[in-house]
């Protein structure tokens, strides 16, 4: 999951010459990585703090409002980190709030979702952020129910337990 996002991560950075210009060359891909690991971090934040509906939400056709939340969620300890760990400039790190951090997430849930690339699907990413947890599951009939609001399903009640819930 890890190096997909990462290709999102730097096609997305490419695509925005202010983040491009604003961000020393040599620093591109540091910046790249620390994004993809808080993306990744940050997903794993709201699966393990209880945020499964967005998930669910996000891998079921749902994914603007719940991108935009993550992304929010996401941001605030991105940006910390970029500006503390890498000094970049006010400019480049609004532009990354802004245009680019969102733009990742939209791709990486359009590509999650796309039924033709099964290069990273809702269930390596779950299985990824739970630490292999759910490997074998029915993730999309558990992530169906939840998004759904019946949780009481045999699928999501298998979800929701392995995920400690």
């Amino acid at each position: 999951m890890f190096d997909q996002l990462l290709n999102i991560v730097k096609d997305q950075f490419q695509n925005n010459p202010q983040v491009s210009t604003e961000i020393p060359e040599q620093q591109h891909e540091g910046v790249q990585q620390e994004v993809t690991h808080s993306i990744i971090d940050g997903l794993k934040s709201r699966l393990t703090g209880g945020g499964i509906g967005d998930l669910a939400a996000m891998f079921g056709g749902n994914a603007s409002g719940a991108s935009q939340e993550i992304s929010s969620s996401i941001s605030g300890g991105l940006l910390n980190n970029l500006a503390n760990k890498f000094g970049l400039p006010q400019g480049a790190i609004s532009a990354i709030a802004g245009s680019v951090l969102p733009g990742i997430l939209q791709k990486f849930i359009t590509k999650t979702n796309d039924p033709d690339d099964l290069s990273i699907t809702p269930e390596s990413v779950l299985n990824q952020l739970s630490d292999g947890k759910t490997k074998g599951m029915d993730i999309n009939g558990a992530l169906n129910a939840i998004k759904e609001g019946n949780p009481s399903t045999p699928q999501a009640g298998e979800l929701l337990s392995k995920l400690g819930f």
